[in-house]
């Protein structure tokens, strides 16, 4: 069968036409995807809303909002702020981190506490040299130096073993054990130096189940996570794990 040009183009047209008709059907129907049916903007706890009408969830910038019997109800997912919180200024949630640089800050009952970790000397520091984070300890091939509020310490690496039985916190410990930490269960006992007058004692204190950050209360202890080490620094003023 010869077909003319004039069939080309009418069988053209409505190929067309039935195109246009599927679309606006489409149109007509309005949609059932969450994005089209959600309000524009996020809605109040408690405002109307017609659940055969609305998807189950219903996304946010800071919210998850769903239409339930009652009305919308909504639950903030907290965000990170865009620039560094300053510390003990207000958070959402407690337990929140956020990364800036190499600043973590974390939401706390107090507020945000922002913790920059501190990198040790490059090389060996001199005793009674100046340090600010009290607790700290940096690991160099002869000596171990802690960070004590007199300045910087060095003991030789230690050579001396963990005792049998757990120590009590704030026994005398010996020069061979200085910066050593034993474990005893979930208990970790550090042979620190923090205060004046040369005396080396045992900091014990139950390590959290995983690395810790944040706040902490003992400092000088250290706590160990596999080939991770995390030690409470930062002395009587406002102790922070730091991990590395």
């Amino acid at each position: 069968m010869r077909v003319t040009p004039f069939q080309v183009g009418a069988w053209f047209c409505l190929a067309l036409a039935a195109v246009a008709v599927s679309c606006g059907d489409d149109d007509d129907g309005g949609g059932n995807s969450a994005g089209e049916n959600c309000p524009s903007e996020q809605p109040l706890d408690g405002d109307p809303c017609v659940q055969a009408d609305q998807p189950e969830e219903c996304q946010y910038e800071l919210a998850v909002c769903e239409c339930g019997p009652n009305g919308w109800d909504c639950e903030i997912q907290a965000a990170c702020p865009s620039s560094q919180p300053s510390d003990g200024s207000d958070c959402p949630e407690q337990g929140r981190e956020c990364e800036y640089g190499d600043t973590t800050c974390r939401c706390t009952r107090s507020g945000w506490s922002c913790v920059t970790p501190v990198p040790c000397p490059d090389s060996q520091p001199a005793t009674a040299a100046d340090c600010d984070n009290p607790g700290q300890i940096c690991d160099y091939d002869a000596a171990v130096c802690q960070c004590t509020q007199d300045g910087w310490r060095c003991e030789p690496q230690p050579t001396g073993e963990c005792p049998e039985l757990e120590p009590e916190d704030g026994d005398d410990c010996d020069v061979t054990l200085a910066t050593q930490s034993c474990e005893y269960g979930d208990v970790s006992c550090t042979c620190a130096l923090l205060g004046g007058g040369g005396l080396l004692n045992w900091v014990c204190a139950t390590c959290p189940d995983s690395e810790p950050s944040g706040d902490c209360d003992e400092p000088g202890v250290v706590c160990e996570y596999g080939d991770t080490s995390c030690a409470c620094v930062g002395g009587m003023g406002n102790p922070q794990w730091q991990c590395g």
